[in-house]
C-alpha cells in the first residue's frame, strides 16, 4: 500500500509517541501526539494551532491499559 510523505512521517512521529510513552502499540492518541511533532498537516486540518495535548499525555502515562496486548506491534502495517 502507498501512502503520501505527509502521511509516512505523521506514521513514524506516532509510534515515537508511543514509544516514549512506553506503550507497545500505536492508538489514536499516538497519533494526535504525533500530529504536534508535525508542522505541515495539523496546519491543514485544524484552524486553531494553539493545540497542546498535555493532559492527554499525562493521561497516557498515568492510565495506561495494559489489557490490550497480542498481536500490536510499532510497525508500518497501517
Amino acid at each position: 500500500m502507498k501512502h503520501s510523505k505527509e502521511f509516512e512521517q505523521l506514521s513514524i512521529y506516532s509510534r515515537e509517541s508511543a514509544i516514549e510513552l512506553g506503550w507497545n502499540y500505536i492508538s489514536s492518541y499516538h497519533f494526535l501526539i504525533g500530529m504536534l511533532k508535525f508542522d505541515n498537516l495539523p496546519n491543514r486540518i485544524f484552524k486553531n494551532r494553539n493545540w497542546e495535548f498535555e493532559h492527554l499525555s499525562k493521561l497516557l502515562v498515568k492510565e495506561k491499559d495494559e489489557s490490550v496486548k497480542g498481536n500490536y506491534y510499532l510497525t508500518k502495517e497501517l
